[in-house]
Parts: C-alpha cells; structure tokens; sequence
C-alpha cells in the first residue's frame, strides 16, 4: 500500500474543504488595509462562529478580567493572527463533524484532540512563547490523519489497531509498515493542501519525531510532549493503545522546569470543561 498517501490525497471525496469564510477571514486578516471593524463584520456573518469567539473570549481560555462584550473588543483583545486560528480551530472541528468511524467515537477523538491543543498552549505560555493560539491549533489538529485514515481505510485501520493491542507495537510504525506512511505524515500533508502555514502543517507531520522538524523543531516539541501528557492523564483518546513514549530530547528542548507540570495540569483540567464545551456545541 505504498502509493496510499498519493492516492489518497487526489481523492477529494475523501478530503474535507474549509467554509469560504475563513479564506475570506484569512485574506482579510493578510491585508494591512483592514480594521477591526473589517473583520468583524465577516465573522459576524458567521452567527455559529461569532458565537464560539465570544465564548471563548469570556471562558477560562483567556481569563480576561472584564468580561468581552462585542466581537470587535474580543478580535482587539485576542489579536488578529491568533482570532484567525482560533476561527480555524473551530471550522475543522464542524468540518471533521459529519466524519463517524467505528473505531473511536467523535466525543472521545475530539477530548484527546481538544485537549492536547489546550496542553500545547499551556506549555507555550510556560515557554513565553507568542501566539499561543498557534500552538492550540497544532494539538487540535495533530491527529486529524488518523481520522481520516479510520474513515477511508476502516478495515486496514482495524488490523493496524488490534496487532499494536496485541504486540504493543507503536502505531505510526505499523501505519508505516502497512500504509507506507503514518497518520502524521497525512495530517500534514492535509494542512499543506489546505494551505496552512508550513510551521502548522510541519509540527503536525512530526509530532510523534519532532527531532526531525526542519523550521518548528519547538512547535514539533510542544505538541509531542502534550500529546504524551494528554494520553497519560487518559483525556480521550485518537485510538492510540498506550501512552506514546516521551522524547528526552524534546523534553529537554522546552526547557520546562518539572515542577510546572502539576500547575500545568491543574489549569489544562480547567481549562477543558470550558473549551470542550463550546467547541463542540452543536
């Protein structure tokens, strides 16, 4: 199955298309002409996406002192790059809604997911990093090519997750081995068509090695070890049989003392009730 990835790639019923709006959000977000009244009014177009904004605005996410009342306070509190992922993060998860599989079920695929997202951004603020958004959109999407790899490949799916159960084996190595590619590499590959920023689409594709990321070797970092803590604390799942092993390496890279980390998971705790919610509202 080695010609999977290709084969799969120029299918596009098997690939999800992002909504106009965000390229229109995109474009306008891109254009130096643009206010935040500009940008307001696209998303106010978009009543379920203004909606998710505010929420998020006023939720724990943010812990603003003030509450946030009108979309055009919470673009200029947020910033504009980062109301661009967080836009983002909220149109894949409508997009991958309708994708069911009978190997994980959408509750628990998008708790791990939501919940590595909400880890990386913890493990960036504790870095000082900017942008924090950036690196939410990462953990939501890092396993995105496993769902669609449950979706259009069930049955090898299936084989794949019952041999890993059995011998303990890894599963991106036995995708590897059966596939002819991980759901890694697909994930990434799925940004880059959708045109994502390299740093986003590259971080995704070696999450599970980030040692080998060219241009996010800290984004790649971030979201591995939040994966690894995700798995550990049992806050959904994306199939994976057992908690993946950590990276000293990309440990070592954040330079994250470990007496953050129980921090760190007090505040990803609180966190996720208010994320979960809101990002999955119907």
């Amino acid at each position: 199955m080695q010609m999977f990835l290709d084969d799969f790639l120029t299918r596009s019923n098997d690939l999800p298309s992002l909504p106009t709006i965000y390229f229109d959000l995109k474009e306008a977000i891109n254009d130096p002409r643009s206010t935040t009244t500009t940008i307001g009014r696209i998303i106010s177009n978009d009543q379920c996406l203004a909606a998710r904004l505010m929420r998020l605005a006023n939720s724990s996410f943010y812990g603003f002192p003030t509450s946030v009342d009108n979309i055009g306070d919470a673009i200029t509190l947020i910033g504009l790059q980062q109301t661009r992922d967080l836009a983002l993060a909220t149109f894949v998860i409508d997009v991958f809604k309708g994708m069911d599989s009978e190997l994980v079920t959408t509750n628990s695929f998008w708790k791990h997911s939501i919940g590595c997202g909400v880890c990386s951004r913890l493990l960036a603020a504790e870095r000082r990093e900017h942008k924090t958004e950036k690196f939410f959109l990462i953990g939501l999407l890092h396993d995105i090519g496993r769902l669609l790899m449950f979706v259009s490949q069930p049955r090898t799916s299936e084989e794949v997750l019952e041999r890993c159960r059995e011998t303990g084996e890894l599963e991106y190595r036995v995708e590897r081995e059966i596939f002819g590619c991980d759901h890694a590499e697909v994930g990434g590959r799925i940004l880059q068509k959708w045109m994502l920023p390299r740093g986003v689409s590259e971080a995704v594709h070696c999450h599970h090695q980030p040692g080998v990321a060219q241009s996010s070797l800290i984004e790649s970092s971030i979201v591995h070890v939040a994966d690894v803590i995700v798995n550990a604390l049992g806050l959904g799942t994306s199939g994976a049989a057992k908690v993946p092993p950590l990276s000293p390496d990309a440990w070592n890279r954040l330079g994250i003392k470990s007496g953050a980390l129980p921090l760190i998971i007090e505040e990803l705790d609180r966190q996720m009730v208010d994320v979960t919610r809101i990002l999955t509202a119907r």
